[in-house]
């Protein structure tokens, strides 16, 4: 699918928008979690076990105003 045909389909659709979003924004909490389990548990600070903890602790949330 080129990037117009995904605008327009995206613009029409405000659930597949939704849809997306959450798509996005999950593969990139997965990733955030994955590489700080790699840097936990590669460079030796933790067990697995530990390190996975660790990995799965959500983000401190920025206070709004």
């Amino acid at each position: 699918m080129t990037d117009a045909i995904l605008t327009r389909i995206v613009d029409r659709q405000p659930k597949v928008a939704r849809l997306w979003r959450y798509a996005v924004t999950s593969v990139v909490a997965i990733a955030v979690s994955e590489a700080t389990l790699l840097v936990v548990y590669g460079s030796g600070l933790l067990h697995a076990s530990a390190a996975a903890a660790v990995a799965s602790l959500p983000a401190p949330s920025r206070p709004t105003s």
